[in-house]
């Protein structure tokens, strides 16, 4: 992650059997505005295969716009930025990673996501879940407006739960509120870390 280009996109074995035009009114409408569909918004997306025996069962990840899948992955369209990183935090933790893997399912599709909670707006750590949130999922210029659009300057004095040392003490405050390759968390330990933080933040948000 460190040398990878601002602009990259991975590559994909996949490609429509269809021309542009057919594949894009195959796509689905969202639900609010016939005039827009799924993948002119940002997504939640997540691995279908639940693996019960591995260290996360829920496997996610957020989606920029123009961008499709297979049914391998199953993804959620949200109707605003705010719910969309009011959600997805809570889907990174280990507490409901916890409850996905007591259901003992190996599918996770509408039928189960249905049943996980969305963070209220004034729940109180609402801006530390979300700011890490954005800082490992925020890699490309892709997700320049995600990030712009849900930027607070309180993200700048957020501050790490540990004095590592392989932790840049300055991450925090050198944000910017216009996003630039600096904003993303790229080392390991520092993404791991971030995890790790989203699992003692969101236990405590769910009490």
């Amino acid at each position: 992650l460190d040398f990878l280009p601002d602009d990259y996109l991975p590559r994909t074995n996949f490609t429509p059997a269809c021309d542009p035009a057919d594949y894009w009114n195959r796509t689905p409408n969202v639900p609010w505005n016939n005039n827009k569909r799924v993948t002119d918004y940002y997504r939640f997306v997540n691995r279908r295969a639940l693996s019960q025996s591995g260290e996360r069962t829920l496997v996610c990840a957020l989606l920029p716009p123009s961008v499709t899948h297979i049914d391998g992955v199953h993804s959620i369209t949200f109707q605003s930025a705010d719910v969309l990183l009011r959600f997805a935090p809570l889907c990174m933790s280990i507490p409901l990673d916890f409850w996905i893997k007591t259901t003992g399912k190996a599918d996770c599709r509408a039928d189960l996501a249905r049943y996980l909670p969305v963070l209220d707006s004034s729940a109180p750590y609402l801006n530390n879940l979300c700011s890490r949130a954005l800082v490992l999922n925020c890699l490309t210029m892709h997700f320049a407006n995600l990030w712009a659009e849900c930027w607070k300057n309180e993200f700048t004095v957020e501050k790490w739960l540990c004095d590592d040392p392989r932790l840049d003490p300055n991450f925090w405050i050198n944000l910017t509120p216009a996003w630039q390759r600096n904003c993303a968390l790229r080392t390991d330990f520092s993404r791991r870390w971030a995890l790790v933080e989203i699992d003692v933040l969101a236990a405590r948000e769910l009490g």
